[in-house]
């Protein structure tokens, strides 16, 4: 089999995953009661770029293709940086919940996810997320931020 075809799974991407959607789960059982992420939605070009881009860096985050060596000495600093945008993020979470609704918590919460993934897909040198987490990162805060700007 080819270099580039081989791949491998990355508990750390899925670890980084779960704990990412983990809001999502507590905003399906309980809702907020004032909820502007309900109209954050684009035009359909928009749409399809934000989900491929979304999910393309998910499951590049969770079955990693072949890597680089990316940032060598500073690995384990780039993986703690991840999980201090992860905390940011429930933080923002938290604050929204509590009725904090303004433009920097919803563009915060837009971009902490890609940043997250992003910062995990540098700790494991992987290529093809760092593009796609780019790419996801900005059509998704673009989104967020021309709807409620």
């Amino acid at each position: 089999m080819p270099d580039w075809f081989v791949s491998r799974f990355s508990l750390i991407g899925l670890v980084v995953v779960v704990l990412q959607q983990a809001p999502g789960i507590v905003w399906a059982i309980h809702p907020p009661k004032i909820d502007p992420f309900a109209r954050n939605s684009g035009t359909l070009i928009v749409e399809i770029l934000e989900k491929t881009f979304g999910i393309a860096t998910v499951l590049l985050l969770v079955v990693v293709p072949v890597t680089a060596v990316i940032l060598p000495r500073m690995r384990l600093l780039v993986l703690g940086s991840a999980f201090v945008i992860l905390a940011m993020y429930y933080i923002f979470y938290v604050l929204y919940y509590v009725g904090c609704i303004s433009l920097p918590i919803l563009l915060g919460m837009a971009a902490f996810p890609p940043v997250c993934f992003l910062l995990v897909a540098l700790y494991q040198g992987n290529c093809l997320a760092i593009i796609t987490s780019l790419i996801f990162g900005a059509v998704h805060v673009g989104l967020t931020y021309a709807n409620f700007a």
